[in-house]
Formats: structure tokens, C-alpha cells, sequence
């Protein structure tokens, strides 16, 4: 039985090891130094989807080894030129088949079949569809259908994918805290909690299995780039009640961000509805189909064009932080998808610039290539590798009431 209130028992020895995710513009260091403990975890490196940087920065790691270090100067340049991963090794999945199912909402009804798939999933052009369609690869309600074919509300629609690939993640995750109730880790990014989109079987969950911990319950979610502290519960009485809990708004979450743009005033509180945009976008919104959102924000510290932010989010909806600081006017600096470059307002725009521009968010422009991946909400989508890497973004602490 869980106690009534609860405080997740973290020192600020384990909170500057979470916050060493962080990073900052125009460091070239992936985070800056917290504290004196050399063996803290760093921000998981990004290399985009590059499959075999990831196997060359793993090999090289193994390659440099006290017991067998690096003597030719051309591998050395090697090395040295490739981003490594602070964790001991990566988990990598051989491609494999994967079929993806997903049902026609009423909104969606009485279009085409090819009209859908095009819509929804714009990765794939209509040529090509057509090709999976004529092959039988994709089926509506397990049968063989026409592209013309108009689809009914609660149809299945599944299509069929080979040669699947996913991002590599570390295969080891510190473990900060742990009783007979639940499971406190680090949870590095780019890293899903559970199976979906582009992640089948690189997720925490698999992970944590492979490290022994069979049969965990999620309880809260983090955004696969979102970094830091993560709760899951050993049993199914537990994971009741902190489930419970977080549906009752009994719990008090901080996260830490690095923003572009120095906020005048040292706190600010925003209340803005939530709603999905399309695909993995959501979108703050005055519709009535919003879900109410709020987030306190206190600032830390400011840099020159940037400032360190906690928050604090009532509510728990998805990409909140990252939306309620685009909300503010100061959105997380390397943020792909909320980032600087999607800030429109006058209002919005800091009033220094960073030492280093916030990156690109890599998303095509009208009439580019586009990439084929998978998006964060279990369907195929639209995402570019920038997509895939962490951002400044660290949950630090977390308290059940």
C-alpha cells in the first residue's frame, strides 16, 4: 500500500545528474557540469537515423578500451569525429516485418481509400499507394479493397510494412531509485516509453525487461525526447493508485528547460487548451475541443539569448511544457517540432539572440522530399531525423500527494 503522500527520496546529487540532459546554445559540450560526479549520465547523444554511425560509434567505444586503446593516428581522427554515446552500449533491431492497423474515424468516413492514406499518411505518395493497395498489402476489415473504395466509419484499415528499421537506444537505464512498489529511472531520449509509431521494440519497457525488471505497469508518460525522471509501478494494486493519482491531479511534477529568448519577468503562469493539430503535432487552441491546460514557469537562470526555466504543470496534457513555452513566447531552443523557427508572433521573438542559432526542424519544405518514418502516436507520419533527437527538456522531480 502506497503512503498518502509520497516524495520521490532524489538528492541534488542525483538531480545534477538529470540535469546534465540539458543542453545549452553555443556549448559544444552536450550539457555543462552540475556537480562533481564524474559518473553521471550525459544527454544521449544524437545521430539523427543514421544506423551506422551509431554501429561506428559503438564499435569505436569498444575500440578504446583501457586494455586495447587507439594507435593509428587515421583511427584516432576517426574517433574523435564521431558523437558517442555516454552509455556502455546501443541497442540495435535487425529490420523486420510489421503490420500497422488503425480504425477510420467518423470525421474520416466516405473519403477513398487512397484519399485517406494519402491525407493521413503523406509520406508515401498516391502512386505508391496505389502499388500497396493493387498488391494487397494494405486490407480494410481483412479483406482485399479498391482505392476507390469510399470507407465507412470503424473500418480497419491495416497495411502491411517491410524492412522495418528503428532508431538505435542505449540498452541500460541508471536506476535512481527503487522499493517494492515501483521503479524510479533516467530515462535518456530519444527513448519511447512504451511501443508506438516508429518504436516497436527499442522502448523502456523492452529495455527494463532485458535488464530484468519483467512485468512493469506504466503510470505517466514522458515524450520520447523528453529526458529524466520516470515512475513505473511492480505491481497492479500500485499501479492503480498512482495512476489514480495522476487522473485526480494528486501529483506535483517540475521539469527544467533550456528556452531561446530571456524572459523579463522572473515567473509567469499559462492556461491555454490543448488539442491535437495532426499527425504528432498538437496545437494550443480557443476551440471548444481543447482540453484545459495550465503551467507555472519560474526562471533559474539567463544566459545570453537563452534562460534555464522549471516547470511546474498542473495539468497533463501532451506536449504541454513544450507548448505552454511556446505559448509564453520562449519555446525550448532546439524544440524540432515547437521550437524558434515556429514562432510567427512579433510577441514571441526574444529580445537577444542565442550565441548559437536553435537547429532547423529538418521538416521539409512544399514540394521537398520528405522522409518515411513513423510519428509518436502509433501511426506512420511525417518526421525527419531532427525530430528523433533529444531536446533540453529534463523531468527532475516528482511528488504523489
Amino acid at each position: 500500500m502506497l503512503p498518502g503522500w509520497m516524495h520521490i527520496p532524489l538528492g541534488e546529487a542525483e538531480r545534477n545528474r538529470l540535469r546534465r540532459h540539458l543542453r545549452y546554445p553555443g556549448s559544444t559540450a552536450a550539457s555543462r557540469d552540475f556537480g562533481d560526479d564524474a559518473s553521471a549520465p550525459a544527454a544521449f547523444s544524437d545521430s539523427g537515423d543514421d544506423a551506422s554511425a551509431l554501429v561506428a560509434s559503438l564499435t569505436l567505444e569498444k575500440r578504446t578500451t583501457p586494455d586495447n586503446p587507439i594507435t593509428d593516428p587515421e583511427r584516432q581522427s576517426e574517433h574523435d569525429s564521431v558523437q558517442h554515446y555516454p552509455y556502455s552500449t546501443v541497442r540495435l533491431v535487425a529490420p523486420y516485418e510489421h503490420t500497422y492497423q488503425f480504425r477510420v474515424k467518423p470525421r474520416e468516413a466516405g473519403q477513398s481509400l487512397i484519399s485517406l492514406l494519402t491525407t493521413r499518411f503523406p509520406f508515401r505518395s498516391a502512386q505508391e499507394w496505389k502499388q500497396k493497395i493493387d498488391t494487397q498489402m494494405v486490407l480494410v476489415n481483412n479483406q482485399h479493397a479498391r482505392g476507390d473504395g469510399i470507407l465507412k466509419p470503424n473500418d480497419i484499415v491495416s497495411h502491411r510494412n517491410t524492412g522495418v528499421t528503428e532508431p538505435a537506444i542505449p540498452d541500460d537505464f541508471p536506476i535512481l531509485f527503487e522499493n517494492e512498489q515501483l521503479v524510479v529511472l533516467d530515462k535518456p531520449a530519444p527513448v519511447p516509453v512504451h511501443a508506438g509509431g516508429r518504436y516497436n521494440k527499442n522502448t523502456v519497457i523492452s529495455v527494463l525487461e532485458s535488464m530484468g525488471y519483467a512485468s512493469l505497469f506504466v503510470v505517466h508518460r514522458l515524450d520520447a525526447v523528453t529526458s529524466g525522471l520516470l515512475v513505473l509501478a511492480k505491481d497492479p494494486n500500485s499501479a492503480n493508485q498512482l495512476k489514480d493519482k495522476f487522473i485526480n491531479g494528486l501529483t506535483k511534477k517540475m521539469y527544467e528547460a533550456i528556452v531561446f529568448g530571456v524572459p523579463r519577468e522572473d515567473s509567469a503562469v499559462i492556461r491555454a487548451a490543448i488539442r491535437r493539430k495532426q499527425g504528432i503535432a498538437f496545437e494550443c487552441t480557443d476551440a471548444d475541443d481543447g482540453m484545459m491546460a495550465e503551467t507555472r514557469f519560474e526562471v533559474l537562470e539567463r544566459g545570453s539569448g537563452w534562460a534555464r526555466v522549471r516547470c511546474f504543470p498542473v495539468t497533463g496534457r501532451t506536449h504541454q511544457i513544450r507548448l505552454h513555452l511556446r505559448e509564453w513566447g520562449f519555446p525550448v531552443w532546439d524544440d524540432p517540432l515547437y521550437g524558434p523557427h515556429t514562432c510567427t508572433r512579433p510577441s514571441d521573438l526574444p529580445v537577444e539572440t542565442p550565441d548559437q542559432n536553435p537547429p532547423s526542424s529538418g521538416i521539409p519544405a512544399k514540394g521537398a522530399p520528405q522522409q518515411k518514418n513513423d510519428s509518436d502516436d502509433g501511426s506512420p507520419g511525417l518526421m525527419s531525423p531532427m525530430q528523433n533527437r533529444p531536446i533540453s527538456l529534463v523531468s527532475l522531480d516528482l511528488q504523489f500527494r
